[in-house]
Formats: structure tokens, C-alpha cells, sequence
């Protein structure tokens, strides 16, 4: 396994509101605790996706996108395949495109499959009842030609 630097954590601070971050190819172990708070755009770089791993278990989402965010994710591998990963990504009264990219999420725990969460998304209120005043914005999710592998929960949550 090659492991590339910068890590792709650090091309997000870099990229402020509005930003792209190319990640070339090769493989990236990456904070388990990446925030989204601006509008980003992540390209990976073809033919060969770039892979990026966790460097530890998550105790919530490992990318989270943060509300009035855009995230516009494209051409990557999220491999939680050795970790617990208890969510991919995160959206939280943001917005979130993730095109041809693929998240496998998984691992062991006390020697049973473990199976994450690929995307949740939270916001808005719900007409006739759920949500209330304090809830998110809502949020939205364009979801196309991406591949999810072992998975035991929802795909969008």
C-alpha cells in the first residue's frame, strides 16, 4: 500500500469556501474526524481512484458535512474496511453531490461482521410532525453511479 502526503485533510483547510482539493492517486490515511464547513468540491484523480483509510475507529460520522455546506465528491474510495466506521458521511442541513465514487464500510467487532452507515442525512422538518424548531436546514443529497460494499444498514438514512 502506497500512503501519499499531504493528506487530503489538509488540502480541505487549505482550499477555504468554494475550494477544490485534486487528490491524486494512491492512498491516504486520513483524520477519523473530517469536518466539511464550507463548500468543497473533492476530485479524485483517474483511472485509478484514489483510497482513503481512516486512521482509527469513528465514534460517530468519519466525514462530516456541517450545515449551509456543499460537498461535491467525485472519483474517490472511502475504505473503512479495517476500522469501525459507524457513518461514511455525515449531511447535516447541508448538501452533499457523491458521483463515482465507492465507500466500503466495515470491519470486525468482537469477531462478528461490523456494518456501517455508507450516508445519513439529517434536516428539516417533516409536515404533520417530526423536527422542530431547533432542527437543521434541510438537507439534500444527489447520489449517483456509486458503489457501496458491505453494508448491514440503509444506504441513505
Amino acid at each position: 500500500m502506497q500512503t501519499v502526503s499531504p493528506p487530503v485533510a489538509a488540502g480541505i483547510l487549505l482550499a477555504g469556501d468554494g475550494g477544490t482539493v485534486n487528490v491524486a492517486s494512491g492512498t491516504y490515511v486520513e483524520s477519523n474526524d473530517i469536518v466539511i464547513a464550507n463548500d468543497l468540491t473533492i476530485i479524485g484523480e483517474l483511472p485509478t481512484k484514489p483510497v482513503i483509510t481512516p486512521n482509527g475507529n469513528t465514534n460517530s460520522a468519519w466525514f462530516k458535512v456541517n450545515n449551509g455546506a456543499t460537498l461535491n465528491l467525485s472519483n474517490v474510495v472511502l475504505d473503512g474496511d479495517t476500522n469501525f466506521v459507524w457513518t461514511g458521511i455525515e449531511i447535516t442541513g447541508a448538501k452533499a453531490a457523491i458521483d463515482n465514487g465507492t465507500s466500503a464500510i466495515s470491519g470486525e467487532c468482537k469477531r462478528q461482521p461490523y456494518r456501517g452507515i455508507a450516508v445519513a442525512v439529517f434536516g428539516g422538518d417533516v409536515p404533520g410532525g417530526a423536527g422542530s424548531a431547533g432542527s437543521p436546514p434541510p438537507a439534500n443529497l444527489d447520489l449517483s453511479n456509486s458503489t457501496f460494499n458491505r453494508l448491514d444498514v440503509s444506504v441513505c438514512w
